[in-house]
């Protein structure tokens, strides 16, 4: 399989062989680690620096590595206003939210690196769904859900009521210095759109008609909240481009 087969990425094979199924969110599951196979993407726009490589330390699953805004002697890096932006790939039904510093989290213990007090002292996040509607040339309108102008905890757990979210922004309110070690998003449930593209059928240089197409399928939940829509097409070649030529006369009619 290949991208072509899947846009967007969230087609399930392993559930159960020889099915497909749109892509579920275990609520256990860090819906993060896979956005750059999604065609996702994480990004500091407010950032002048190239900072691709330090950002893609937060959803790397990795201990030891984090994204960094401390000065150090003879450097001074801005922490205010710096804002984080992750596109997830894909919309996804969110609950959770989570973010720290190495060292922070039980799960994540990096003695090497005893960082955990280096936590965002203040912050705001906020959610986009990522529908064409909450769209503005291309680009998602956020809407806030949370700020928060003091924070004491080192491991920011952020619960909201589950809803369909593409683009999360984190913005920093504080001029402190600060790492995250690990960005981390949670849902439930199926994603509300999956595509899968299936090979070419090709049926040789003879005409060939279709007749009736048969599949088996499985439902979960309200059957009428949920549809599977089936295409075909037909040319000679795999291309779905339709070429015209226009012609006229000498007359130029």
């Amino acid at each position: 399989m290949t991208n072509e087969n899947v846009p967007g990425g969230v087609i399930d094979f392993s559930a159960r062989e020889g099915w497909i199924f749109p892509e579920k969110a275990d609520q256990t599951d860090n819906i993060a680690l896979q956005l750059l196979d999604r065609g996702g993407s994480v990004t500091a726009p407010t950032v002048l620096a190239d900072l691709r490589g330090d950002l893609l330390k937060m959803i790397d699953n990795d201990a030891n590595s984090a994204f960094e805004r401390k000065s150090s002697p003879g450097q001074n890096v801005r922490a205010l206003g710096v804002v984080l932006q992750f596109d997830l790939g894909a919309r996804f039904g969110v609950s959770r939210i989570r973010f720290f510093p190495r060292n922070a989290d039980s799960d994540f213990l990096a003695p090497d690196f005893p960082f955990q007090d280096d936590y965002m002292r203040a912050y705001e996040l906020f959610l986009n769904d990522g529908t064409r509607e909450t769209l503005a040339a291309g680009l998602p309108v956020f809407t806030s859900v949370l700020l928060v102008l003091q924070n004491d905890q080192p491991v920011v757990d952020v619960q909201i009521e589950p809803q369909y979210v593409r683009y999360i922004q984190l913005k920093s309110q504080t001029t402190v210095g600060f790492e995250i070690g690990e960005f981390q998003v949670f849902g439930e449930g199926f994603v509300p759109t999956a595509e899968y593209h299936s090979d070419i059928f090709d049926l040789g240089s003879e005409l060939a008609l279709w007749g009736a197409l048969r599949w088996e399928e499985e439902s979960q939940g309200d059957p009428i909240r949920s549809q599977v829509p089936i295409s075909t097409r037909s040319g000679f070649d795999d291309s779905p481009v339709v070429f015209n030529r226009l012609l006229s006369d000498l007359d130029g009619a």
